[in-house]
C-alpha cells in the first residue's frame, strides 16, 4: 500500500505540472504599450513643409508618422543648404515662319519687346502664325528646381476608306510637354559681379502636322522636340528670350517652325 500511494502522488504531481504548462501556452502575451509621438516643447516651432524640404507625407508616400534614419533630415532626405526663392514665369510660343524670314528672328531684339507675354506674342505675329503652347507661373528655388508640364495628345497614324466610303482613322496617343531644369551657382568671392549665375535646360515637345497626306484632307502628324540650354546672370524682373528654329528638309516652300521661350524671375522675400 505505501508504494501504491507514493505512485499515486507522483502521477498527481505530473498532471498538475502539465496543466500549468498548457495554461501558460494558451495565455496571450501582453502587447507592448503604443509609442506616442512626443509633443513639441513649449515655445518650439512646429516644422513646416516647403518646396525645398518635402513633407513627410510626400516623401514617404503614405499618411502618418515617419522616423528618419540617423543623420538624415526630417523627411528622410539630406536638408538643402542653399535656398533662394523666386517667382518664375515661362511662356512657350510656336511660330510658323517663312523660311526666308526665319533668319531675322533675334533673341536680343525680341527680349526688348517682351515686357509681358502678350507684347511678345504681338511681336512674333509679325513673322507668322503664332500660338502659345505652354505657360508656367510658380514659386521656385533658384538653386535647384525641376518643372514638368505635359499632356497626352491623339495622333492619326493611318487612315483608310471602307467600301461604303467612310473614313476610318487609326489614332495613337503620344506624350508631349515642357520640362525646365533650373540650377544656380554662387560667383567666386573675387568676382567683380555680385549675385547668382542661373543655368536652365529646357525641353519642348509638341504635336504638329507634317506635309504627308494619309488620305484626302487627312495629314499625318509629327512630334517636334527641341532642347535649349541657357546660362546668364540672375536679374530680377528682366525678361530673357530663347529660341530654336527648325527648317524644312524636303519641301523648301514649307514654313520653318520656331520655338520661342520667354522667361523672367521676380524676387520673393524668404
Amino acid at each position: 500500500m505505501p508504494r501504491l500511494a507514493h505512485f499515486g502522488l507522483c502521477c498527481l504531481a505530473l498532471v498538475l505540472i502539465a496543466g500549468a504548462v498548457s495554461f501558460a501556452a494558451d495565455t496571450p502575451a501582453e502587447s507592448p504599450p503604443a509609442v506616442k509621438a512626443a509633443a513639441p516643447e513649449k515655445g518650439e516651432a512646429k516644422p513646416e513643409s516647403s518646396a525645398a524640404t518635402p513633407s513627410t507625407e510626400r516623401s514617404s508616400g503614405f499618411r502618418g508618422g515617419f522616423v528618419p534614419m540617423r543623420g538624415m533630415g526630417t523627411a528622410g532626405l539630406p536638408a538643402p543648404t542653399d535656398v533662394s526663392p523666386a517667382r518664375f514665369e515661362a511662356t512657350v510660343y510656336e511660330v510658323q515662319v517663312p523660311a526666308d524670314l526665319a533668319g531675322k528672328l533675334d533673341s536680343v531684339a525680341l527680349a526688348a519687346k517682351a515686357a509681358d507675354p502678350d507684347a511678345l506674342r504681338a511681336a512674333l505675329a509679325e513673322f507668322g502664325p503664332t500660338k502659345v503652347l505652354y505657360r508656367v507661373d510658380q514659386p521656385v528655388n533658384v538653386f535647384s528646381e525641376n518643372i514638368m508640364v505635359g499632356s497626352s495628345e491623339p495622333m492619326v497614324t493611318n487612315s483608310r476608306k471602307t467600301d461604303t466610303g467612310q473614313t476610318v482613322n487609326t489614332v495613337q496617343y503620344n506624350n508631349v510637354g515642357l520640362i525646365i531644369s533650373i540650377a544656380a551657382g554662387q560667383l567666386p568671392k573675387d568676382s567683380d559681379r555680385k549675385g547668382l549665375d542661373v543655368r536652365m535646360q529646357i525641353e519642348v515637345s509638341s504635336l504638329g502636322e507634317s506635309g504627308v497626306e494619309l488620305t484626302h484632307q487627312v495629314k499625318s502628324a509629327v512630334i517636334r522636340k527641341v532642347s535649349i540650354f541657357h546660362s546668364a546672370a540672375l536679374q530680377y524682373g528682366r525678361p530673357s528670350v530663347m529660341l530654336n528654329v527648325t527648317y524644312p528638309q524636303k519641301d523648301e516652300k514649307a514654313s520653318a517652325t520656331a520655338f520661342v521661350i520667354r522667361t523672367v524671375f521676380s524676387e520673393m522675400k524668404p
